[in-house]
């Protein structure tokens, strides 16, 4: 009922505003509300064109568009034809003729309209246009042969079970391994106050990255899956092993990820477990020699796990860091000011003192 009141108002509106306006005029003012993709009210305002007594093809054609945006298959097919009275229209009605049969679902008629747009070389645009079409609804008519039905299911089965594995292996030069200060100093840690010069090292490494994960699709849109990821630096020189390090993380817990196919729009959620320990050696900056604590090794954290950390890494060094001399100013400086503080703590609480 409203929607009737509605239409009926629309209307009055319409022909109130319009009286006495000429068939140019109502076509016009058809074509702008086209452009405002008001098809209905476009549709009215050719229909008054046609009353005033215009019969061009280029209304016909518009008003052919319009049925078709509209949704009005059958009245799209008859102005459509009229306008093919036209040879600058032809072609381009008969493309559009195509696709309003091919919406209405006829697929013969549309392939006989896109084939004789094909066929034509008056307009290459047309013509590209026109076969995109064909092998689009030969594409969609196209019976499956046995072995596509055969890789389907198999695919199918498959997705019951998802292994991902990734490893990456690289090679680079690490200019200041151990952190080594860049320039001498004075030992606070030691009453006769020395100068000690740090030895800078340098030396080729290998940084390793390696991640599995087994995902069980246990549900249509739902998975439970266990992860593993090791990341590390190993330097090529068994000299400059006290450098390695690497970090272990294992993980499990339940995926959920939908898309929707008519908006597109993607669901996810994750949620997950994890467990990492990080291994490397403690180490004096000024000659890289292990000190008296050896390893250290220490548990990162035991708890849930924030989306897509499984597959990043988190070595504090840098072993997914590009490969180069890129660290050299800021390590030594950084290095520097941690030596100074290492050397005023061993001075107040007694310190081991070692120092070249």
């Amino acid at each position: 009922m409203h929607k009737k009141i509605l239409l009926t108002a629309l209307f009055a509106l319409l022909t109130g505003v319009a009286h006495g306006m000429s068939a140019e005029e109502y076509f016009a003012d058809g074509n702008r509300l086209f452009g405002d993709d008001l098809y209905w009210a476009a549709l009215l305002r050719y229909r008054q064109a046609e009353e005033q007594g215009m019969d061009t093809p280029l209304l016909h054609y518009n008003m052919g568009v319009a049925h078709y945006r509209a949704g009005q298959h059958i009245r799209a097919r008859d102005a459509l034809l009229k306008a093919q009275e036209d040879p600058a229209l032809r072609l381009v009605a008969q493309y559009n003729l195509g696709l309003n049969a091919w919406a209405l679902g006829d697929t013969d008629e549309a392939l006989r309209w896109f084939r004789i747009v094909r066929d034509q070389e008056a307009n290459p645009k047309l013509r590209q246009f026109a076969v995109v079409a064909i092998s689009r609804i030969r594409n969609n008519e196209a019976v499956p042969t046995e072995y596509e039905v055969i890789v389907e299911e198999r695919r199918k089965k498959r997705e019951f079970t998802d292994l991902d594995l990734r490893a990456r292996i690289g090679y680079g030069n690490d200019s200041n391994i151990f952190r080594s200060p860049s320039q001498p100093y004075i030992d606070l840690s030691d009453p006769n106050l020395p100068l000690v010069i740090p030895e800078v090292q340098s030396g080729a490494f290998v940084p390793v990255s390696l991640s599995a994960r087994y995902m069980i699709n246990s549900l249509p849109f739902e998975g439970f899956y266990g992860a593993y990821r090791l990341s590390g630096r190993y330097y090529v020189d068994e000299l400059n092993k006290n450098g390695n390090e690497y970090h272990h993380e294992l993980g499990f817990g339940s995926l959920y990820e939908r898309t929707d196919e008519e908006t597109n729009r993607e669901r996810r959620v994750h949620g997950a477990f994890k467990i990492a320990q990080h291994d490397e050696v403690y180490y004096d900056p000024d000659n890289g020699l292990e000190r008296d604590i050896g390893h250290l090794r220490r548990v990162d954290g035991v708890g849930p796990l924030p989306p897509g950390a499984l597959g990043q890494a988190h070595d504090d060094r840098g072993a997914d860091r590009p490969e180069g001399d890129r660290r050299d100013v800021g390590h030594q400086r950084q290095a520097h000011r941690g030596h100074r503080r290492e050397a005023q703590r061993d001075q107040q609480g007694g310190g081991d003192g070692r120092r070249r």
